[in-house]
């Protein structure tokens, strides 16, 4: 409604403007109107370029917001609905409006507009016209196609795993011989050992409610409760090295002690006719040296290769284990809302795409988030199974911890012990 209110008002007064011109439109002239529209593709190029693309919570709103103080209340009301990008479109759009009142005014009134100026400046137009069109197209190389829907999530659904029940726990082989009364330990950890340590918490926690002993906030909350000391145990993979190094500024010493081995895998749609793929072809793939199922011998399809986001512990093991010295390309991103206020954009989760790769841990994609819809992919033709997940020779086979600080509690001690 503002937008129609604003057009219509910029009409009348481009129309009623160019009445009151007598000869001929001036430099001046030819100047305020190609002024602004320059002005505004000038802003979007720079919100682009810092921004990298990725728009929503980041300096592109403070541009978007503050780049033209006259239409402030239109700027408002596009960054308040999380679509900053097109705000830069729709004022472009009315200066359109106003420059076609102006023309029609002209022609009313008579005259005719010089040509050498506007020439020069509808030329700069278009040059950075292009540019924003160019990084346009790049960002949405970068995000999904709407067209692509969820599979069954192994996005962390920890309120799915806090309403789960109690036959979600494993029971322990015999009577455990520890038990607490007081001076309880906090147990955190990753989402793929949610039911492990919930299960260790049934077989030798008092009755008491989950919270604040029990929580499930994912490997790197996780990790930051145990460096901040708001957590005493934490079941995870190894921290990642932003999450080592934020440990060493705060002073605090990680004890890592190994507790259990998972095997991490590659997960493919169900109807994708691969069904190994080699170390060394995972790490092309993830460089993007790989680009199209072709090459390892399926399907003539562009492979939607996707990652997790940053210090979650798939991640962690993704970089260190599987690609080792090589580089991971830059991720294809989703976006969605988080509220009213805007959206977010994030490193996407595989989708139900028959040309879609991603990886997990072995427990988390077939137990906790079973799907009949997806295959796990063997590794240089070794399956990942318990046997090979046991006896080590599955590729990217990794152990888990249980994580404490090292100035730990007495009862946290007995639990690692």
């Amino acid at each position: 409604m503002a937008v129609a209110f604003a057009s219509l008002a910029l009409f009348v007064f481009g129309y009623f403007w160019a009445k009151r011109v007598e000869k001929t439109v001036s430099f001046a002239t030819n100047f305020l109107l190609f002024a602004l529209p320059i002005y505004t593709l000038i802003c979007a190029n720079f919100a682009f370029l810092i921004s990298d693309g990725y728009i929503f919570y980041s300096s592109f709103n403070y541009i978007a917001l503050y780049f033209n103080p006259l239409m402030f209340v239109i700027n408002f009301f596009y960054l308040f609905i999380g679509v900053p990008q097109y705000l830069f479109f729709v004022h472009l759009c009315l200066y359109a409006v106003f420059s076609a009142g102006f023309w029609i005014g002209l022609y009313r009134n008579g005259l005719k507009l010089e040509l050498k100026y506007p020439k020069i400046l509808a030329l700069s137009a278009v040059v950075l016209l292009i540019g924003i069109s160019a990084q346009m197209i790049d960002r949405n190389s970068r995000f999904l196609p709407a067209s692509i829907e969820r599979l069954e999530s192994v996005a962390e659904s920890l309120n799915d795993i806090y309403a789960s029940n109690d036959d979600d726990i494993t029971p322990p082989r015999g009577k455990p011989t520890l038990s607490f009364g007081n001076d309880l330990p906090k147990l955190d950890g990753a989402t793929a050992f949610c039911y492990m340590f919930k299960s260790v918490y049934y077989a030798i926690y008092p009755a008491h409610e989950w919270y604040p002993y029990l929580q499930c906030s994912t490997t790197e909350y996780a990790y930051r409760s145990l460096i901040d000391n708001e957590t005493d145990l934490v079941f995870a993979f190894e921290p990642s090295n932003e999450l080592r190094e934020l440990a060493r500024e705060k002073g605090v010493e990680l004890l890592l002690t190994p507790i259990g081995k998972e095997a991490f895998v590659f997960i493919v749609n169900a109807e994708n006719p691969i069904k190994s793929l080699s170390a060394e072809q995972i790490r092309k793939i993830y460089s993007g040296a790989i680009t199209n199922w072709r090459e390892v011998g399926g399907a003539d399809e562009k492979i939607l290769a996707f990652q997790r986001n940053a210090n979650s512990g798939s991640q962690t093991a993704m970089e260190n284990m599987v690609m080792k010295e090589a580089k991971l390309m830059p991720a294809h991103r989703e976006v969605f809302t988080l509220s009213m206020g805007g959206m977010i954009e994030v490193v996407a989760d595989y989708r139900n795409a028959a040309n879609a790769l991603c990886y997990s841990f072995r427990y988390y994609a077939t137990y906790m988030h079973k799907s009949e819809n997806i295959r796990l992919l063997e590794i240089d033709s070794i399956a990942p199974n318990m046997e090979n997940i046991s006896n080590g020779s599955y590729p990217f086979t990794q152990e888990f911890y249980l994580v404490s600080r090292k100035d730990i509690a007495p009862n946290a001690r007995k639990l690692i012990d």
